[in-house]
């Protein structure tokens, strides 16, 4: 079969025997066929105890990969692929990673635990393969990179004790960031030879130790001062207020207008003014959703036009702009559905990439190189795991933080078993592995992220109920932060008080409320110069 190549975009599709107007046809109707099976397999009662949603994708992706192969170009999955993913990890969970009872934990686990894990998988290949340094480290650092996605959905939907989520997301989504900073800076030496003149090695010891170090708090740096801009320009901004034609006061949006009830006749009070503004605040929400979005993914893009790691830069960006950007209420719950969706399609993509790429890679498979590899991940982790919790927090940290929590055994069995699942990150640094033996590794792991998500994250649920790890618990807010008090005023200066809530928070509450409000307050439109509106009035004018 013949293999041709076009590009959309900066995304290079392959397709085998396919002609270049029907090879996107299959790749998306492949995605459409895993979402409804992924609605499928949720509403079983016992494939879920063995089969995570990720591994069904591998799995249905692996089987149609003998009919046909697209596959995307390395850069792609940087460039387009990877940012929502990482974007939604910082968006989402970021304050609780940095919440006084976990940050340390989770820091010493993301940061001296994944550079550990790296050293250990390439002295562990070093001693049974063939390898150069150079290579078995740099592919130790990717495979340092977790991507517990199958175990995070099933502690989502089982209400896991907060603490574990919290350790096992955070280390997750920072060890992805140590971890592909990691396989940079080892990339660039991996044309070195191991019989090269000590001085030639200790040099790029050197080299990589200040190339990492640059990479990462630049990446870092760069991301807070983009969170913190960004937000400072949508302070200025007050996109999301708007002023009334007659008083030329400020409105805040969300808006409420008087409404009897959803399945009410009466909407006389829905005056053509409240229908100006309604429709202003529409637009006012689509400019600053649009504007929000396209601020987000600047800094990426001028990470890696200065070259440094725009993945790092957009998860603290991520963290950043969750926090400190003042966004009106509508166009919050918009971004997070954006983020959301925009992130689980692109890690659907990468698993049904993945899977389809499975069966042409069969012939560069080392079966030892996999087997030792396997086992060299699960060591590194005993090995780092249990005494970064159960010693180095546990015992030398806790006692002098006032705020911690001890982590249990439990819990470490949880983080050693249930948080070691690889998956995109790892798929996609194998991808722009460099050096002659690409193709060997990118095979290795794709069978260690089949390896771990099929075996490991299969068994997320039994070993729930094994190990008696607490389910059903109702998560304790914390908002306290361990930046101290000059964080707090940065935050309230960026994030002013808001325009106060309207007396009643939904219209069916209003059907009975506003009739006595209008008694008691007859001169109620001289009284307030502002009017405010909810969402669903928004969408009953709509619907008017």
């Amino acid at each position: 079969e013949s293999t041709t190549y076009f590009r959309i975009g900066s995304i290079i599709i392959m397709s085998e025997g396919l002609d270049n107007t029907t090879s996107l046809v299959p790749f998306f109707s492949l995605i459409a066929l895993v979402l409804v099976l992924g609605h499928w397999l949720q509403q079983c009662r016992w494939l879920p105890w063995f089969l995570p949603e990720a591994g069904m994708i591998l799995l249905v992706g692996t089987c149609i990969g003998f009919i046909f192969t697209i596959s995307f170009s390395p850069s792609a999955f940087f460039l387009v692929i990877l940012p929502p993913i990482m974007f939604h990890s910082g968006y989402t969970h970021g304050q609780s990673i940095f919440q006084c009872s976990n940050f340390l934990p989770i820091f010493c686990l993301a940061s001296v635990g994944t550079f550990s894990s790296c050293i250990l998988i390439g002295i562990c290949l070093k001693l049974v393969t063939s390898y150069t340094w150079m290579e078995v480290l740099t592919f130790g650092a990717l495979l340092s990179a977790t991507d517990p996605v199958s175990t995070l959905s099933v502690f989502t939907r089982k209400r896991v004790d907060p603490q574990v989520f919290a350790l096992v997301f955070g280390e997750s989504v920072l060890n992805d960031a140590v971890g592909l900073v990691l396989f940079r800076s080892f990339g660039k030496f991996v044309s070195s030879s191991d019989e090269g003149e000590v001085e030639e090695l200790l040099w790029s010891f050197w080299s990589f130790g200040f190339y990492f170090i640059f990479d990462f708090v630049g990446s870092a740096l760069l991301g807070v001062l983009s969170g913190l801009s960004a937000a400072f320009l949508l302070r200025c901004l007050h996109l999301g207020t708007t002023k009334t034609k007659t008083t030329g006061q400020k409105t805040s949006s969300p808006l409420s207008c008087d409404l009897t009830s959803p399945n009410g006749e009466h909407h006389d009070d829905i005056d053509l003014d409240n229908k100006n503004i309604i429709d202003e605040i529409h637009e006012n929400t689509t400019l600053e959703l649009s504007l929000y979005i396209v601020l987000m993914y600047i800094p990426y893009v001028l990470a890696e036009s200065i070259s440094i790691s725009g993945i790092v830069t957009i998860l603290v960006t991520g963290i950043t702009a969750r926090r400190y950007c003042a966004l009106s209420a509508s166009v919050v719950e918009s971004a997070e559905m954006f983020w959301k969706t925009t992130a689980y399609l692109s890690e659907t993509a990468i698993f049904c990439e993945l899977g389809l790429s499975v069966p042409s890679s069969f012939s560069f498979i080392s079966f030892s190189l996999v087997g030792w590899t396997f086992v060299a991940c699960i060591v590194s982790r005993v090995i780092i795991v249990y005494p970064i919790t159960r010693i180095l927090w546990n015992q030398i940290l806790l006692p002098k933080q006032p705020r911690g929590r001890p982590i249990s055994l439990t819990t470490a069995h949880v983080l050693c078993w249930l948080a070691g699942l690889r998956g995109a990150i790892a798929y996609a640094c194998a991808r722009q592995f460099p050096g002659p033996h690409r193709d060997v590794f990118v095979a290795a792991t794709m069978a260690i992220i089949l390896l771990t998500v099929l075996v490991m994250g299969g068994s997320t649920e039994t070993m729930l109920y094994v190990w008696k790890v607490p389910t059903n618990v109702t998560e304790e807010e914390e908002d306290i932060s361990f930046l101290g008090a000059w964080e707090e005023r940065l935050y309230c200066y960026l994030r002013p008080p808001q325009s106060p809530p309207p007396p009643v928070s939904s219209l069916m509450d209003y059907s009975v409320m506003g009739q006595e409000q209008k008694q008691a307050q007859p001169d109620k439109e001289e009284e307030n110069n502002y009017v405010t509106v909810t969402t669903e009035s928004i969408q009953l004018a709509d619907s008017l």
